[in-house]
């Protein structure tokens, strides 16, 4: 799994602090913008001596307005809001989603490799189109339709401000949207369970010995399982194998180990717990329910650097467009090295029984070969957990069924020590999320070459940080990374608090797709403010790939190529390269003129609510916690617009004197 989108996330105070000067400088200039506009239309209407005083009288008159609102009159309004959306026919949507989810099964793809991610992005996606087409229809034409009909007459001719319709009618429709944001959670979240719960049995007689060849080094063939090859080193000391019934789908390779222990191997992303039934001829193994399919995982990212085989740093590129990921070739001292803080056995190791632990503590003498074995589970639950996703790129074809093998190697960062622990063995699994898990006790070579115990945390580990190396084994091979591509993996949260917090992205999103609607039609018709909200919110989206644009072009950045709309145009007619000079006929002036339309666009998008990283929905389908530093970060947007656009639709609604 690629996961290049999910950014690191500031803590959340940190992130204030760097937000609130950008944030007063937006006031700032918002603010002055609409002292022009509003002298502006004033002087339109009045005249250019009236024209100011007017403008002053709304602003003294604003203070009391805004600072005595009443929450019971607020709140009736947001009755009538909620009153009037339920004469509209709102539950129409709610039963168009309860028709989607129940025809949902004929069309998902019921071979994908990870459903879960299917079921996930699919109702989260389904919510969040019908609750912003929901938001932006309530929001846009309620105050519009009452100015045409006149009925806004029976609430302005009563002792109502400006700021209470505005308030309460936002408030009247997100409390809607929230009561059929939470019916749809709700639905969605047991049609994601139920729709990937299932279970697989298998009989102990179906359990067939493993065959033996001598056309192989291990003395074992590939075993051919439900249309795939198993290789040999995938079996491990298995001395029988079977697969199980078909379910949801799939069959899972079942291993019998000599000591008679049973292993499900994964399929599809997940595996499942074991038990046997019965004795004899007639016993049973029941497999549990899936298991690492729906997940809420915590990585905690390190920084990376590439060491080279000289020595220096810096990684390889392979020519590939995409330069997210640097290279290290294969069967060479070149390395990529992560470095982690805060590194302790209570973080992230798990707490061992009572007896692995005795086991554990016992000298390896001492042991007997069932201590062994718990003293073996003991060192694994202590040691550091980790999640890989490595890239390959091949110079020569080989077999493209067999992966490349690579070298993990844990060192401890302090040159004074000079103590790294031995190279580990692995196998690259690609596009998929490889877990290996570094045991407490390591092995390493002392003065004398002698290969000595260590402990991970208390040798390799110094002041809490640690390093992870990986080297590529195989000639002609290479190994891609990016920082995100290993993580030491904390415990999970809960996948069902991931699952509400994906909710409740959707729902800030469109609290706030609500009051930019509402604000918008105190000024403009309600078609018009349709249209308006969409057009704020496709910009709001696409926010960063503007702002790259724009920083292009004003600031000859090589954060996009291209060029401002005149040039694009030009170079598109023209069939000229992105990256190539323009050299046409007026170009200065060209150039001025994209500049100019460039600065409004970035001026605009920087004041806008990235609405792209709302979406939170890539987390939650591909089994990452959202981070509740992001979760606060998004809500401070959210109240924040939203107080600023209530201010804004007051003013605008003021600036129309309704039944005057």
């Amino acid at each position: 799994m690629v996961i290049e989108n999910f950014q690191q996330v500031q803590p959340y105070f940190e992130w204030l602090v760097s937000a609130l000067p950008i944030f007063f400088r937006a006031m700032l200039v918002l603010g002055i913008f609409g002292l022009i506009v509003g002298y502006l239309a004033s002087v339109a209407r009045h005249g250019p001596g009236e024209g100011f005083n007017v403008l002053a009288k709304h602003i003294i008159n604003s203070v009391p307005d805004l600072v005595l609102t009443s929450p019971r009159r607020t709140w009736a309004i947001a009755l009538l809001s909620i009153q009037e959306s339920i004469r509209r026919y709102v539950l129409v949507v709610f039963g168009v989603f309860v028709v989607i989810i129940l025809f949902a099964g004929w069309f998902l793809d019921v071979d994908s490799e990870h459903p879960e991610q299917l079921y996930i992005s699919f109702v989260l996606s389904a919510s969040t189109f019908l609750m912003l087409g929901l938001a932006l229809v309530l929001s846009t034409f309620s105050l519009p339709n009452d100015i045409k009909t006149k009925t806004i007459y029976t609430i302005v001719t009563k002792p109502v401000r400006a700021g209470e319709i505005v308030l309460g009618r936002i408030i009247g429709f997100s409390v809607v949207c929230s009561a059929m944001l939470a019916m749809m959670g709700i639905i969605s979240y047991f049609f994601v369970t139920g729709g990937l719960e299932h279970r697989h049995t298998i009989a102990v007689a179906d359990l067939e010995e493993i065959r033996e060849t001598s056309a192989f080094p291990s003395g074992r063939g590939p075993q051919r399982i439900d249309g795939k090859t198993v290789k040999p080193k995938n079996l491990g000391d298995a001395v029988k194998q079977g697969q199980t019934t078909l379910d949801a789908h799939h069959r899972h390779l079942v291993l019998q180990d000599p000591d008679g222990s049973v292993r499900v191997m994964p399929s599809k992303g997940h595996t499942h717990g074991v038990r046997k039934v019965g004795e004899g001829e007639d016993a049973v193994y029941e497999l549990g329910p899936p298991e690492g399919m729906l997940q809420a995982r915590v990585p905690v990212q390190g920084r990376l650097r590439f060491v080279n085989e000289r020595g220096s740093e810096g990684g390889i590129s392979v020519g590939d467009e995409w330069e997210y990921r640097k290279y290290i070739p294969g069967d060479s001292a070149a390395h990529g090295v992560w470095k982690f803080e805060n590194v302790t056995v209570d973080r992230f190791g798990e707490r061992p029984t009572a007896e692995e632990m005795a086991a554990w503590k016992k000298p390896l003498a001492e042991r007997n070969e069932e201590e062994q074995r718990l003293a073996a589970i003991a060192d694994n639950k202590q040691g550091l957990p980790l999640d890989l996703t490595l890239a390959v790129f091949r110079t020569n074809k080989g077999n493209i069924e067999e992966q490349i093998r690579g070298q993990i190697q844990v060192v401890n960062p302090n040159p004074a020590k000079n103590l790294a622990s031995e190279r580990m063995p692995f196998v690259s699994q690609e596009f998929d999320i490889q877990r290996i898990v570094i045991p407490r006790t390591l092995r390493t070579s002392n003065a004398a070459g002698q290969l000595v115990d260590v402990d991970l945390y208390d040798d390799l580990v110094d002041n809490g940080e640690v390093e992870i190396r990986i080297y590529c084994s195989e000639r002609g091979q290479y190994f891609g990374m990016a920082e995100p591509d290993l993580y030491i993996k904390a415990a999970n949260m809960p996948f069902a608090w991931n699952f509400l917090k994906g909710f409740i992205s959707i729902w800030l999103l469109t609290i706030i797709v609500v009051c930019f609607g509402v604000t918008l039609s105190t000024v403009v018709s309600g078609p018009v403010a349709i249209v308006g909200s969409l057009a704020i919110f496709i910009t709001g989206y696409f926010s960063k790939f503007i702002i790259d644009l724009a920083s292009s072009v004003l600031f000859n950045e090589k954060t996009a190529f291209g060029g401002g709309p005149v040039e694009a145009l030009i170079r598109i007619v023209t069939q000229r390269s992105l990256v190539a000079d323009l050299d046409v006929p007026g170009e200065y002036f060209i150039k001025q003129f994209d500049r100019g339309v460039m600065g409004g666009l970035y001026a605009v998008a920087n004041v806008l609510p990235n609405f792209q990283l709302f979406d939170t929905s890539r987390y939650v389908a591909k089994g990452y916690n959202i981070d509740s530093n992001m979760l606060a970060q998004h809500v401070t947007v959210m109240v924040t617009f939203a107080v600023v656009l209530t201010i804004i639709g007051y003013f605008s609604l003021r600036a129309r004197e309704i039944a005057s």
